[in-house]
């Protein structure tokens, strides 16, 4: 009698042991703010013009397209596509990149690793079309926000949007410069549309996935500000599908109410917020303005009411501006998580070993790689700490291309917001205000 096929050893041979897979090609696609689909929240985006409002049938016209395929191929044959550039490098440094943890993820649920290896055994044998449909979405309801955070962009915040055309005359002499690299026009300083989930093109297409639904992610914008989101939620409610799906929302915690949590997020098998929080107290205020920290402490105690219904884990950016407070969140995060028993979903109760942070890449200038050799061997000793071993390693991995070019950057874009903003470097972020005041001087 033979001995059954062990899942890592399917697992091998489906994926011909290939250093490149990933399991999102197979079961996940992302909407983004605009519209259009990419592979997943970190790839970059995609070649492909397709947008989920095209057509009646948007999604499964782009879920088995040519440009899909050839990706979920050349994954296979140990090659990350163009797009996948941000997960190369992490995986380059083993630190964990969306692809990698997602292997993790079926390695720790047989369920849901026996459910992607059976979609890549019948994709291979046809071309690398997947028969079914994605059971999982990152859905980002346009760019309507409440906050201009430091790392963000016009395209997914409405009020840098705003701020961008109030400025204009900053764009156009490159000195807001991230901003120069989205889809603006200089004719009339117009922002792209980004109400396509208005679509009834994008309605009937998603309304296709509806019944296979497994897992919802929502961001934005800020997705609690966002009546599409609720409305699609109230139909999954009214179907009776709610109790199979689980939710998972990015937000800034600044909008949650009670009644979104009884009329809505109750409803669903599991739901779990991550929390955008890329600061401690005053650094946090000068980074997400105009977010005031009093409101998450709040809205976190107020989650803590409903910890059967709800879990709460944290999403913080590693950039420059946090590169000390940094620490000082996380110390946070696991004291308030421990007190509250939040991220119950997760392999185990959180903290900082289990938080891997997002390590800001865009825009350039804040990437902290871009510091010089003096106050990166500072951080280093500040982070010479197994707990911090990823934060360590990204520190002392290659430079960036022309640091000191990106640094003038860092300098001229945090004097303009500053000015616009009525904010202060030096007195929202006095730890990191020490450590690189010399690059201000004569500015």
């Amino acid at each position: 009698m033979e001995t059954p096929e062990t899942f890592e050893q399917r697992f091998k041979r489906l994926t011909n042991d290939s250093s490149s897979f990933c399991p999102l090609l197979y079961d996940h696609a992302t909407i983004q703010t605009t519209g259009k689909f990419k592979l997943c929240c970190v790839a970059k985006d995609s070649e492909t013009q397709m947008r989920a409002n095209d057509s009646p049938n948007s999604i499964a016209e782009y879920w088995n397209s040519k440009y899909v395929r050839r990706s979920r191929k050349m994954m296979m044959n140990g090659y990350y596509p163009s797009e996948c550039t941000e997960c190369q490098n992490l995986d380059k440094l083993n630190i964990p990149s969306k692809r990698s943890t997602s292997i993790q993820a079926m390695q720790n649920n047989s369920q849901y690793g026996d459910h992607i290896l059976d979609r890549l055994e019948s994709a291979t044998d046809n071309d690398f079309n997947v028969s079914k449909l994605p059971s999982d979405f990152d859905i980002k309801f346009g760019n309507l926000c409440n906050l201009k955070c430091r790392m963000c962009n016009a395209g997914s915040s409405s009020q840098i949007a705003k701020e961008v055309s109030a400025n204009w005359d900053l764009v156009q002499k490159q000195e807001y410069p991230y901003f120069d690299n989205y889809d603006l026009n200089p004719s009339n300083k117009s922002i792209p549309n980004f109400e396509y989930y208005d679509s009834p093109n994008f309605i009937d297409s998603m309304g296709s996935t509806t019944d296979d639904l497994i897992h919802l992610k929502f961001t934005g914008g800020e997705p609690l500000l966002i009546k599409q989101m609720f409305k699609f939620l109230k139909q999954l409610i009214d179907k009776d599908l709610s109790k199979n799906i689980t939710l998972h929302l990015i937000t800034n915690l600044t909008k949650l109410t009670r009644e979104m949590i009884d009329e809505y997020f109750s409803k669903f098998a599991q739901v779990s917020f991550s929390v955008s929080l890329d600061g401690f107290k005053s650094s946090y205020e000068y980074i997400r303005f105009p977010a005031k920290w009093n409101v998450v402490e709040k809205n976190i105690s107020m989650m803590s009411e409903y910890n059967d219904k709800l879990d709460l884990n944290f999403s913080v950016c590693f950039d420059i501006y946090n590169c000390v407070s940094f620490i000082d969140t996380y110390n946070w995060i696991e004291e308030v998580s421990e007190k509250h028993n939040f991220n119950k979903y997760g392999s185990k109760k959180i903290h900082k070993e289990s938080i891997d942070p997002i390590f800001l890449r865009q825009p350039k200038w804040l990437d902290v790689r871009n510091l010089p050799l003096t106050v990166k061997d500072k951080l280093c000793k500040m982070y010479n700490n197994k707990v911090f071993n990823n934060q360590l390693k990204y520190i002392q991995s290659q430079p960036t291309i022309d640091p000191e070019e990106n640094m003038r950057e860092f300098v001229k874009y945090t004097n303009n917001v500053d000015k616009i903003r009525g904010q202060s470097f030096a007195k929202g972020c006095p730890q990191e205000w020490e450590l690189i005041k010399e690059y201000f001087n004569g500015s």
